[in-house]
């Protein structure tokens, strides 16, 4: 690191939390000479006086003013009670934690040496960067390193880690699966989770994680102290800094606080479609209002109607209409009868269109596309068969690239971090892109290649390594081997 190359008294002079780190991984990218004039320059600057020191210019005063973090945003535990209560929130936020959950996660390390290789050789992976692979690639350059180095023997895939257990098999009350949809709810529900680290005794390497709902979180840590303090019950209980992750969704507003989530900007909309479905609901309860009202008009030689009269009214009336069989009879009376009828017409109310309306703006804020749910007003074919693609690609994969940066720079370190943590792509394939591309050069896809898109069972031995070259294709090594005049025709 780059720390190493400084003087013992600079270290001494400034704690980890005052000075300035430097990506392992941006500094492992630099040349000999690169790497000796950052190190004449730290030096100076500290000779000089001029090394920042966060404390002494009072930023970490300002960012942490007290040594108390902060507490639960106000309204986090009505957003996690709306996940049981609001069919849409439920919908969307269940459906994105499930695809992510899913995602096959594996874990690489670098192979210094073959079997058989003598120490006088050379390593086999001294060309593998792995502060650079894990934290500075995005998820497509990393994968195309990552397939480069397992070609050359460089990487080996470790299935039977206490990692890989870890995230598979969960704890003992949650499998892997459910602690992953947790994660991944709190994030989009809150804006950020929390997990306890339960640790083997005796290697004291993390073995089980243990979700803490967010509004759980009393204070989060500060510099001046590290540590969370979590109500567990009737108790609340003081958790080192260490024994906890946290993943965060930064708020722009305070990027140093607790986290912001998109089920937060949303809360108009969500509490419009739960109130206007509330609105129906009440409806079929009548609100305390009655179908109707009949008025008997008095008959000439009345001012108005006796109360014994109108009783007997009321009652022939149930006695003939009450109860199903006695549905859609007519009833015959010898007096003037008016009925006033309540009426409410929840298409004057424009009652639907605000849902629908309301409905569609959570979806598209989740980035979910609308045939996901089934919603095919204004879809077509290729709407529907690209909806996978365009799901996986632009909601799924950066919420799990995301969880993996998190446990890369969380959890890796706990075992060894000369580890690297990927997961299988969830992206579909684009099949109309693919298509098109076959199409336009179908010579270089093999028969087991086309078999294999249309969803048939692969050919074994040679005949599934053919390809289909048509007689107007010239297949040739280099350009250089065609003629130095291309032929008109006549």
């Amino acid at each position: 690191m780059v720390m190493d190359l400084v003087p013992q008294k600079f270290k001494d002079d400034h704690t980890p939390v005052q000075r300035l780190d430097i990506n392992r991984a941006a500094y492992e990218e630099l040349n000999l000479l690169q790497k000796v004039k950052l190190a004449i320059r730290m030096t100076a600057a500290t000779l000089t006086g001029k090394a920042m020191n966060l404390t002494d210019a009072g930023l970490l005063g300002a960012i942490f003013p007290s040594a108390r973090g902060d507490p639960p945003k106000r309204g986090t535990a009505d957003l996690l009670a709306a996940y049981s209560t609001m069919p849409w929130l439920r919908a969307v936020t269940g459906r994105i934690s499930e695809a992510t959950a899913s995602v096959q996660w594996r874990l690489f390390a670098v192979r210094r040496r073959l079997p058989g290789q003598s120490l006088g050789e050379p390593p086999l992976g001294r060309f593998v960067s792995v502060p650079a692979i894990a934290h500075k690639y995005a998820w497509d350059e990393r994968q195309k390193l990552l397939h480069t180095h397992r070609e050359k023997g460089e990487l080996i895939e470790l299935t039977d880690h206490p990692m890989i257990a870890m995230l598979s098999n969960g704890n003992t009350y949650h499998t892997g699966g459910v602690i992953r949809r947790l994660m991944q709810q709190y994030i989009d529900l809150t804006g950020e989770y929390f997990c306890l680290i339960e640790r083997d005794p005796n290697l004291g390497i993390p073995i089980a994680l243990w979700p803490i709902p967010t509004h759980w979180v009393l204070d989060t840590p500060t510099p001046q102290n590290p540590i969370y303090l979590v109500r567990l019950g009737a108790t609340t209980a003081e958790i080192p800094e260490t024994e906890m992750i946290w993943a965060v969704d930064p708020d722009p507003l305070n990027p140093y606080g607790r986290g912001s989530s998109i089920t937060q900007t949303l809360g108009d909309e969500l509490e419009t479609s739960e109130y206007a479905s509330k609105h129906l609901k009440n409806h079929f309860f009548n609100r305390a209002r009655p179908d109707f009202i009949a008025y008997v008009k008095p008959s000439s030689n009345e001012t108005e109607v006796n109360k014994r009269t109108l009783l007997k009214f009321k009652q022939q009336w149930m006695d003939e209409h009450m109860g199903f069989w006695k549905a859609f009879k007519p009833h015959f009376i010898n007096r003037e009868l008016k009925i006033h009828e309540f009426v409410q017409d929840f298409r004057k109310q424009q009652l639907l269109p605000i849902m629908e309306y309301e409905r569609n703006t959570i979806i598209q804020v989740f980035g979910f596309p609308p045939e996901i749910f089934g919603i095919l007003e204004s879809s077509n074919r290729s709407t529907i068969d690209a909806a996978d693609f365009l799901f996986t690609r632009y909601a799924v994969l950066p919420r799990v690239e995301f969880q993996r940066e998190i446990l890369q720079q969380t959890l890796v370190p706990e075992y060894d971090d000369r580890l690297i943590l990927d997961f299988d792509s969830p992206v579909t394939e684009d099949r109309d892109h693919l298509l098109k591309v076959a199409e336009a050069a179908p010579w270089v896809m093999k028969t087991n290649d086309w078999l294999e898109m249309m969803g048939k069972d692969q050919l074994s031995g040679p005949e599934g390594e053919v390809r289909a070259v048509p007689n107007d294709v010239t297949l040739i090594e280099s350009l250089r081997q065609l003629p130095a005049t291309v032929p008109t025709s006549e």
